[in-house]
């Protein structure tokens, strides 16, 4: 696995996205980026949670091999999403629902099922947003970076290129929200 802080840099090299079809995630035949409304400390406490490797040494942040969610990112406004044609998901229960919506629209359903308390399929918590698109371009201007803490800002100051970081809005430490 790639380490986040070195993802996020490439990313922010090739200032774009790329979007997925993973079937388990994604009803349809489009390519979708996905994105979450979310307030900071719910993106710190998705990261925290299915993230944070709690066993590391005492003092180190390290996560795990198969995290869904690491305190490091990208933040657009909800505008420039918009303006992109990114919307909202909606939740429903695919095996009924799908028939009932026109297929084009098909990339914006996710999964939700609650009648079975053994086996709930919920992630509204995640609050999310789909772009149907095979790639997300973006300008340094557009976006924030999120980082978890200290070391990896000082990472991505040596790193990151100084158009990047002359360029982007800002930058946002997780590390006091997440701990």
């Amino acid at each position: 696995m790639m380490d986040p802080k070195d993802v996020l840099i490439k990313i922010l090299n090739e200032k774009k996205l790329v979007g997925t079809d993973k079937k388990a995630f994604v009803a349809g035949n489009s390519k979708v980026i996905c994105f979450q409304d979310l307030p900071l400390y719910s993106v710190s406490q998705n990261a925290y949670y299915e993230g944070v490797d709690l066993n590391a040494k005492p003092g180190y942040i390290s996560y795990k091999e198969n995290a869904r969610y690491v305190p490091f990112g990208l933040l657009f406004t909800k505008k420039t999403l918009w303006d992109k044609g990114a919307r909202p998901v909606i939740y429903e229960d695919k095996r009924s629902f799908l028939e009932k919506l026109d297929s084009s629209e098909h990339w914006r359903v996710v999964h939700m099922d609650l009648s079975n308390p053994a086996d709930l399929k919920d992630f509204t918590h995640e609050r999310e947003w789909r772009l149907k698109t095979d790639e997300f371009t973006f300008e340094y201007e557009d976006v924030y970076i999120l980082l978890d803490e200290s070391f990896s800002y000082r990472y991505f100051v040596k790193h990151a290129s100084e158009e990047i970081q002359n360029k982007i809005r800002g930058i946002i430490m997780l590390h006091p929200v997440i701990f």
